[in-house]
């Protein structure tokens, strides 16, 4: 009797690991973790976050001075060359992708 699947029935797996350090976030760790995964992962992508700034009125003041788009990086995201496996590295979190 065979137990495997001829097809999976799994399509897509996602395993997530959030760390709770108090030391602030170093921006050499996504380096560090690509110099071990590069032949695996060579494809980088950086995670941005988009946002904007407008004051706010104060009392009898009025302003006309508005921020521009702010633009924020987050983490880098490593896919392998099928792009169907992904490494993200995001500030105290780690998420593996795999379809």
């Amino acid at each position: 009797m065979n137990a495997g699947y001829s097809k999976s029935p799994i399509r897509e797996a996602i395993c997530q690991f959030k760390f709770q350090n108090k030391k602030e976030w170093d921006w050499t760790i996504p380096g560090i973790i690509y110099q071990k995964i590069e032949k695996e992962y060579p494809i980088k992508k950086e995670l941005t976050a988009f946002g904007f700034s407008f004051p706010l009125k104060k009392e009898d003041v009025e302003t006309t001075e508005y921020l521009p788009l702010v633009k924020k990086p987050e983490g880098m995201r490593f896919l392998n060359e099928d792009k169907n496996r992904i490494i993200q590295v995001q500030e105290k979190t780690l998420s593996i992708f795999m379809q």
